[in-house]
């Protein structure tokens, strides 16, 4: 089973994203949620696609609008109700601040 990493804090301000990636595997989701919808404008972005794939990379809609991002249609969006669903099948959660 994969690991499910929530990253909340953006990119642009902590290194979280970037010491998340090093102990990923590319089997592993990662969730953009709080300020964490920040790095989808951040070259790390790409970092993490290319390890585990967009079908891996889950954005919170709710939070990224929230703060005001145009809608891109590359993203993969997910509700609340869809982060708990991830979470239940997920055999680990690790939140990265």
């Amino acid at each position: 089973m994969a690991s499910l990493h929530l990253i909340r804090s953006s990119s642009f301000s902590s290194d979280s994203f970037t010491n998340a990636l090093t102990v990923m595997k590319s089997s592993d989701r990662i969730i953009l949620l709080d300020d964490g919808v920040y790095s989808v404008n951040h070259p790390i972005l790409q970092n993490a696609l290319a390890l585990v794939g967009k079908e891996s990379l889950f954005v919170i809609e709710h939070h990224y609008l929230a703060r005001g991002l145009v809608t891109d249609d590359a993203l993969n969006f997910i509700s609340m109700a869809a982060l708990v669903a991830l979470t239940e099948s997920a055999n680990q959660i690790i939140t990265w601040q």
